[in-house]
C-alpha cells in the first residue's frame, strides 16, 4: 500500500468540512442521510488514499479481497457519515436519537463494590454517544482521551452541543498520566478511555483479525493495582436512529503482575472486539493504518 496512512488525531474534513455535517442536520436526519450518500461516494472515489484502511479491514474480517473502490468501502463510509450525523443530533438534543443501554446497569453493580471502574471503548458504532449516556447516568464519570483536534473544529462542535460529555481526566496527547487515573480508581470514580489505538508509550501485543496489534498497558496496569473493575462497553447502530449498548467484563484478577494485567486485558480486549465486529462488520471507524501494512 503507497503513502502510509497514520493516525493524526484530526478529523477528516476539516473546519469546511464539519461545518457542512452541522448544516445537513438542519434539513433533519432523513434528508441528512440522503445527502451523505453522494458525500460518501466522493470519498470513494476521489479519497481512495482515506479509505483504503477499510478496505484492508473489510478483507481481514470477511476472509476475501476487497477492492477500494466498492460497494463493501462505500458502505463502511456511509456508514462513518451516519455516525458522526447521529452524534452531532444527538448531543445537538435531538430527540430521534434512541440508546438502549440496558447495559449500564453492569456499571452501576461494578461501582458499588467501591473500587472504581475503568471503561474501555473503542472506535466504533456510536461510541461518543455512549460517552454521552455515561455523563448523564454518572455525572462524576470521567474521560481519558488523546485531544489532537484543530481548535476551530472543537470550538464549532462545542457550539452546537446541548447534552454533556463527561470531564476529561487526562489529555494523554501530551503523555499519558497513570497517577490521575489510578487515584480516581482508587477514589471510586469511573473513567474511561479508547483502548484500541496505540498512542505512543508502553504497549501490549494482542491478536485481532489475524495480526498482532498492540493496545495501551497503562490502563490495565491502573486497573490491576488499584483494584478496579474493568468493564469493556459497545454502542452499534441497530437500526436508523437506535443504538444499543452492551458490557463485556474483562477479568484481571487472576494475574499475577501489572505486565501480566497489560497482556491479558489486551487479549480480552481484542477478542471481545472481533467479536462484535464480526456482528457489526461495517461500524469500524479506524481510518488509518491500523494493520501497519504500510511502508
Amino acid at each position: 500500500m503507497g503513502g502510509r496512512v497514520a493516525w493524526s488525531g484530526k478529523s477528516y474534513g476539516g473546519y469546511w468540512g464539519t461545518l457542512s455535517f452541522l448544516a445537513l442536520l438542519k434539513i433533519g436526519l432523513l434528508p441528512a442521510y440522503f445527502l451523505l450518500a453522494f458525500v460518501a461516494a466522493f470519498f470513494v472515489l476521489f479519497r481512495r488514499g482515506a479509505v483504503a484502511p477499510i478496505a484492508d479491514y473489510l478483507a481481514r474480517i470477511s476472509g476475501r479481497r476487497v477492492r477500494g473502490v466498492s460497494f463493501a468501502v462505500y458502505g463502511s463510509v456511509f456508514s462513518f457519515g451516519m455516525s458522526i450525523l447521529d452524534r452531532t443530533a444527538y448531543f445537538a438534543g435531538c430527540g430521534s436519537i434512541k440508546v438502549d443501554d440496558e447495559s449500564f446497569a453492569q456499571i452501576a453493580e461494578a461501582r458499588a463494590k467501591g473500587r472504581g471502574v475503568l471503561i474501555l471503548a473503542s472506535h466504533t458504532g456510536g461510541w461518543a454517544i455512549a460517552s454521552g449516556e455515561l455523563a448523564a447516568k454518572f455525572p462524576d464519570a470521567a474521560v481519558v482521551g488523546a485531544d489532537r483536534e484543530r481548535a476551530e473544529i472543537r470550538k464549532l462542535v462545542d457550539s452546537s452541543r446541548a447534552r454533556a460529555a463527561p470531564e476529561t481526566l487526562s489529555d494523554f496527547s501530551d503523555g499519558f498520566s497513570p497517577v490521575a487515573v489510578y487515584a480516581a480508581l482508587r477514589a471510586g470514580r469511573i473513567v474511561a478511555m479508547h483502548a484500541d489505538r496505540d498512542a505512543g508509550g508502553r504497549s501490549a501485543k494482542a491478536r485481532f483479525l489475524g495480526a498482532e496489534v498492540r493496545s495501551p498497558s497503562a490502563p490495565y496496569a491502573c486497573a490491576w493495582r488499584a483494584g478496579a473493575e474493568v468493564l469493556q462497553i459497545f454502542c452499534f447502530r441497530e437500526s436508523p436512529f437506535r443504538y444499543r449498548t452492551f458490557c463485556e467484563r474483562i477479568d484481571l484478577s487472576e494475574c499475577p503482575s501489572a505486565d501480566g494485567a497489560a497482556e491479558s486485558g489486551a487479549g480480552q480486549f481484542f477478542s471481545n472486539l472481533e467479536k462484535f465486529l464480526r456482528r457489526y462488520p461495517r461500524q469500524w471507524y479506524n481510518f488509518y493504518d491500523f494493520f501497519g501494512k504500510g511502508s
